[in-house]
Formats: structure tokens, C-alpha cells, sequence
């Protein structure tokens, strides 16, 4: 027979659940990136948590200024974090290759390195031709036009708490002190 003071707990348990809700509490975050005193507009802004479980994101607008969010909404769930900014320029086609997907306007040098690179009768013949765009090839991605210190995790000297006391203030340098 069950009690009637365990059915109040669990009734009082299960109010508070309901009231409180379940899983975690996000909070807002807003901020501003800056370089050397300067906004930084365009930039992506990473919040990791130090676990590496949590990630919020948010990307600067002309003032420099974010806010966070992630599929769980707007916002980020209280606690640690190493936070990482990059931003890349905008990638624009070459005038030989600018034909979009005509091929009679591209070039016929990239048409040709194309067709040998994708010609899987044996092993490739050579690296895969740069995206029209992009400088060199292969593997290497673009780079940040800000100080590669703040795009790694493993290098950002950038940390935070969350809640912070106010709006988060990133504040770059071209050369970080240590570096």
C-alpha cells in the first residue's frame, strides 16, 4: 500500500518538473568582436563548451556585433567556454571560369583538368584541380583574415563564462601577447 506522504512527494516532484521543465537552461548571449579596437564585421563567432559537448555560434554584423544560437535556440547553456572567431573572404569565380555551369564560357585548360581528375580507370594523375576561386589546391582550406591564434581551440586564448554580467566583449589583437 502506498503511502499517502509518497504520493504527495511525487506529486510535488512532478510539479516541479513540469513548472521548471526538463534538460538545460539557455540563456541569452550577445557580443561584440573587435580587432585592434576596430568592429569586426562578417566574422563567425564559436562558443565550445570545455567538454566540447556544447557548441552556439553566432556571425557579427557591421558593428561587430553577435548574438549566440544553436538547434536548442537562441542562446547558450550556462558554463565554460573557449571561444574561437574567424571570418573568410567571399570566394569569387575567376572571369575564365565565371560561366557558371555553361561550359562553352569556362575554361578549357580547368574543363581539361576536370576530365583527367575524374578519369577513375586508375589511380589519380595528380592533385585535384583549385575550385574556381580559390588560389592553389588540394586539401588546404582557406585561411582566416584574422590572427590564426583565435581559429583553433587548441590555440584560442579567448575564454568565457556563461552568464557573463553583460554583452561578451572579444576583443581581438594582430599580434596576441604571447605569440
Amino acid at each position: 500500500m502506498i503511502r499517502p506522504v509518497c504520493v504527495r512527494l511525487c506529486c510535488l516532484v512532478s510539479g516541479c518538473l513540469l513548472f521548471t521543465g526538463c534538460g538545460e537552461k539557455i540563456v541569452p548571449v550577445e557580443g561584440q568582436v573587435t580587432l585592434d579596437g576596430q568592429p569586426v564585421p562578417g566574422a563567425t563567432v564559436t562558443f565550445t563548451s570545455e567538454d566540447g559537448k556544447n557548441v552556439y555560434s553566432g556571425l557579427t554584423d557591421d558593428n561587430g556585433k553577435f548574438s549566440l544560437s544553436s538547434n536548442k535556440g537562441t542562446g547558450a547553456a550556462p558554463g565554460s567556454y573557449k571561444v574561437t572567431v574567424t571570418k573568410f573572404k567571399a570566394m569569387a569565380a575567376p572571369v575564365d571560369v565565371a560561366g557558371g555551369d555553361d561550359p562553352s564560357k569556362m575554361s578549357k585548360e580547368y574543363i581539361s583538368q576536370m576530365k583527367k581528375f575524374a578519369d577513375m580507370s586508375g589511380p589519380p594523375k595528380g592533385p585535384m584541380p583549385p575550385m574556381p576561386g580559390k588560389v592553389g589546391g588540394g586539401a588546404s582550406g582557406p585561411k582566416s583574415e584574422l590572427p590564426e591564434v583565435y581559429a583553433r581551440l587548441e590555440t584560442t586564448p579567448l575564454r568565457v563564462t556563461i552568464p557573463s554580467p553583460g554583452p561578451v566583449k572579444l576583443e581581438l589583437q594582430k599580434s596576441p601577447r604571447g605569440q
